[in-house]
């Protein structure tokens, strides 16, 4: 029965731990104090340690260097345990060791999930150090005969002695001919046993880190993947972020958090695996997609997703919950895709300027009231732009950015009455733009009133209809631009 260490300073927390790590067949041991967890590393072998962050005297961050400084435990995965979101405290703790994190409250689900998955881990590392061991033996016993095989042939001389050796030797020869048969036998049951171990691994990590990731890195197996690994392809990023998530999941428990999250990505996950979709990271209430087949995939997959979430929202609304609502942004370019960390723990990343800009288009969405923007570089890249009803939004330029963009709305992606009141006013709103750039902001006024007759909660209008008033009442300088500098990351 494997050993699972759970060490935290507050009796509760370990009571409880042992409690939900009941239903498994492990043997849980606890400490109170990194102290006495270094002690009992050194005393009994391990599969998994669950180490709380904040503890006195010496912390969880300290008690993970320690234990990787200590030849017999520094291959024990750590997870750490804690009530800390903040992305710089997982940095350290990835830093000081730990393969995973736990967020407190203690989801049960979660826990059994991720604690499963490190112990098959567990018990296929022995099966495999066993197989090592046996074939290590085979190889020292053959190595064995060889040696004496050698010694007989310098005693022996003379010729009647060379025919009994040569006698010997073909008996000898056939017999290591017939153990070597048995060992190639059993080679080959081993290599299926690895090659199970091999797909076993790959199924257990996919729930971590997605195989088209690894796809795209070139490699068959999570094995074959190392630190630096990368690869620099055109690709197509969306960010997509549930509006308001904090003031919706504040009257909820944790596990009802948990619940409403998970029921939210299973609606939009086929939607993204239709459109050949890869979710690069779960961030909280949002989700980071990649596409590698084109603009168009990623758009129809923003569209189809809204849509579905409305049906998700009326059945939500019908149950007297509050209505649920997405933004998205889409961006497209070069994309450097690799791992990072260090080689005890790296993770999937992705690194490009066009990962920054999705994700602040996605936050420029709440801003002008849109369910879905998109750039002009995503615009530019779609097959048939007719196929779609889109507005042109805005140009800005993004904070850290030199090169302003136009930033266009996908109306298809909002509700139908909506999207049909977009569909009434969009010349209005086109023209409004156009005499806007070109500083006339009078005539600008009067097609943006008609754009809000028509549609009174169109935001962006009456953000064009403020931008106007504003540049009337004051003296206009002679470098003036129409682009719309965003201050938010």
């Amino acid at each position: 029965m494997p050993n699972i260490l759970v060490v935290d300073d507050t009796p509760a927390n370990l009571h409880s731990m042992k409690v939900l790590l009941q239903s498994l067949n492990v043997n849980v041991i606890t400490a109170d104090s990194g102290n006495e967890a270094l002690s009992l590393i050194l005393r009994h072998e391990f599969a998994l340690i669950l180490l709380d962050v904040k503890m006195p005297v010496m912390d969880g961050y300290e008690t993970a260097e320690l234990i990787l400084q200590v030849e017999e435990s520094k291959h024990i995965p750590i997870i750490f345990v804690t009530g800390n979101e903040k992305s710089e405290r997982a940095f350290k703790g990835y830093e000081a060791g730990a393969v995973d994190y736990l967020m407190k409250p203690i989801d049960s689900y979660i826990l059994i999930s991720k604690v499963k998955v490190f112990l098959k881990l567990y018990e296929q590392n022995k099966e495999m150090g066993t197989l090592l061991e046996n074939k290590n033996t085979l190889l020292t016993e053959i190595e064995g005969k060889n040696t004496k095989l050698k010694k007989y042939s310098k005693l022996w001389k003379g010729v009647s002695t060379i025919i009994i050796f040569i006698s010997l030797t073909l008996m000898y020869t056939l017999h290591l001919v017939s153990k070597k048969n048995i060992q190639l036998v059993a080679y080959a049951d081993e290599l299926n046993i690895i090659n199970a171990y091999t797909i076993t691994l790959n199924q257990a990590y996919k729930k971590f880190i997605p195989f088209e990731f690894i796809k795209l890195l070139n490699k068959d197996s999570i094995i074959d993947v190392h630190l630096g690994d990368q690869i620099l392809r055109e690709m197509t990023v969306m960010f997509a972020d549930i509006r308001g998530y904090t003031s919706l999941s504040e009257n909820l428990t944790p596990d009802e958090n948990i619940q409403l999250l998970n029921d939210i990505f299973a609606v939009i996950q086929p939607t993204i695996k239709k459109y050949h979709g890869i979710i690069n990271k779960y961030l909280g209430d949002g989700v980071m997609v990649l596409f590698t087949s084109g603009a168009d995939d990623a758009v129809l997959a923003g569209i189809e997703m809204l849509k579905k979430l409305e049906e998700f929202s009326n059945l939500q609304v019908e149950k007297g919950r509050p209505p649920i609502q997405m933004g998205i942004g889409i961006d497209q370019g070069l994309l450097m895709l690799g791992t990072v960390g260090k080689e005890e723990r790296m993770e999937q990343t992705v690194v490009a300027d066009s990962v920054n800009l999705a994700s602040r288009i996605e936050g420029m969405s709440k801003m002008y009231g849109a369910n879905l923007l998109m750039s002009e570089n995503i615009y530019s890249h779609l097959e048939d732009t007719s196929n779609y009803q889109v507005r042109l939004m805005d140009l800005v330029r993004a904070k850290g950015r030199k090169k302003p963009i136009e930033v266009y709305q996908v109306i298809d992606g909002e509700r139908e009455e909506v999207c049909e009141l977009y569909k009434q006013t969009t010349d209005y709103f086109s023209k409004g733009v156009s005499v806007f750039r070109d500083k006339n902001f009078k005539e600008a006024i009067i097609c943006f009133e008609q754009v809000l007759q028509i549609n009174e909660n169109d935001v962006a209008a009456q953000i064009y209809m403020n931008r106007c008033e504003e540049l009337i009442a004051k003296t206009l300088p002679e470098d003036w631009s129409p682009v719309r500098e965003l201050t938010f990351k």
